[in-house]
């Protein structure tokens, strides 16, 4: 299909010391969840040229969070 799209990634991480092991697998397990939700993301933007329905929610959740922060005085 002609407007559909392929997207990948790869990254390398090195991890270090006796907890490097176990940083790596943490690591490992949370970028795999987060990944895919990047990659459907960034597909459904070039495709429809706009944010995903999950994207849209955690935009207007990080807008609603910031105006509350300056109506109270805090940094967003």
């Amino acid at each position: 299909d002609d407007r559909r799209s392929r997207v990948s990634f790869a990254a390398t991480v090195t991890t270090r010391g006796l907890a490097g092991p176990l940083i790596a697998l943490a690591m490992r397990l949370g970028m795999d969840r987060v990944g895919v939700h990047v990659l459907d993301d960034l597909r459904h933007y070039v495709e429809h040229k706009k944010p995903s329905p999950r994207k849209q929610r955690q935009l207007d959740r990080a807008v609603l969070s910031s105006r509350h922060a300056a109506r109270h005085g805090r940094a967003a």
